[in-house]
């Protein structure tokens, strides 16, 4: 069987089963584990899967633009957004970070409940503008032009005087091996700042977050206070 065969029946059972096994793997392939290894490897290398021990998981969504994740699972984005939203009171101080979720639920923020927000995200920022309640802080860095965030040392210095009630975590991937999980080292180190300086996470992912992995592990699942999934 050639290569390119063998990648798009890996693609296809990897879109099936979000998960597959080296060994299983190299049996229906007709093809030794060494093989099935590098075939791993090199679509992982071409950023089509995940490569774990034993096997590969899907990837997130995250690769692709914010602009292009917004309209992806929206109506489940809004019913998981409409249930995390109750957590939020008159006079609390939150840190929200980005994502296209975290935008549904700062849409449906009452737009006079008196808030002070905290958040790295650039489209967040400028939705909260529109929220005669609410005192947007913005904290500054590199940003990540992807996904329209800052990160960087800077964010530390700023978020060390904080404790806030809440803080909605943005994340590519959820898994119940792997915790949570995103594709850039820098954000791990931003997220796990902003979960120290918080009393609880939360954490919404729709069906397409489940079950897949990306590089960087920021916590354990047990690690978040309320998570919302479908």
């Amino acid at each position: 069987m050639q290569k390119a065969e063998r990648f798009r029946i890996i693609l296809e059972l990897l879109k099936e089963q979000q998960q597959l096994n080296t060994v299983e793997l190299s049996i229906s392939l007709d093809v030794s584990d060494d093989t099935v290894r590098r075939d791993l490897t090199e679509l992982e290398e071409k950023g089509l899967l995940v490569k774990v021990h034993g096997g590969a998981i899907s990837r997130s969504l995250i690769p692709l633009p914010i602009q292009e994740r917004i309209s992806i699972e929206q109506e489940a984005k809004i019913r998981l957004a409409k249930r995390a939203v109750c957590l939020i009171e008159s006079g609390q101080v939150i840190i929200m970070d980005g994502g296209s979720t975290n935008m549904e639920v700062a849409r449906l923020i009452p737009p006079e409940l008196p808030l002070q927000v905290f958040t790295n995200s650039l489209p967040l920022a400028a939705l909260f503008c529109d929220h005669a309640g609410t005192v947007v802080h913005f904290l500054g860095g590199t940003v990540l032009k992807s996904s329209q965030v800052s990160l960087g040392p800077p964010l530390f210095e700023q978020l060390s005087p904080i404790r806030a009630d809440l803080y909605f975590m943005g994340v590519a991937a959820l898994h119940q091996q792997f915790g949570a999980t995103v594709p850039h080292y820098e954000e791990v180190l931003v997220k796990r700042k902003m979960m120290a300086h918080s009393q609880a996470s939360v954490v919404i992912a729709t069906r397409k977050k489940q079950q897949v992995v990306e590089k960087f592990k920021v916590c354990d699942l047990s690690d978040i206070k309320h998570l919302y999934q479908e």
